[in-house]
């Protein structure tokens, strides 16, 4: 069964921003796995993709993500953090019709998978 919510994610600033661990918390999801998550959010991607890892209480299988405004110190570091936490890109896809954005799948694999690739950080060091 697929449920959709349409939320707008970002630092908790009711009633119109909601951080994901507000709506995870608010859906009763802790501890749940979230098949499909996508993620279209103008730019907000930067922002709040720490806590889809960190802080909202979910495992996120499969992230399907819209990145907009790409940065020579952003993009790194999102990179970075989707690696480190054992995702990889399963399919990349420009969308050009609405100012070059660039949609991607990625999948959480097992750790296992990573364990003898050794992977430094793309980001500069700040």
């Amino acid at each position: 069964m697929i449920h959709y919510h349409k939320t707008f994610l970002g630092s908790d600033k009711p009633p119109k921003y909601k951080s994901l661990a507000t709506v995870v918390k608010e859906l009763g999801h802790q501890g749940r796995t979230v098949d499909i998550f996508k993620i279209d959010c103008e730019k907000c991607e930067w922002s709040t993709s720490n806590e889809w890892f960190d802080h909202s209480g979910i495992t996120l299988r499969q992230i399907q993500v819209e990145l907009h405004g790409a940065d020579l110190q952003l993009t790194p570091k999102f990179f970075d953090l989707i690696y480190k936490n054992n995702y990889v890109i399963t399919h990349k896809e420009a969308n050009i019709a609405y100012g070059g954005a660039i949609e991607y799948a990625l999948l959480k694999l097992s750790p296992k998978f990573h364990e003898e690739i050794v992977r430094p950080n793309g980001a500069m060091p700040e």
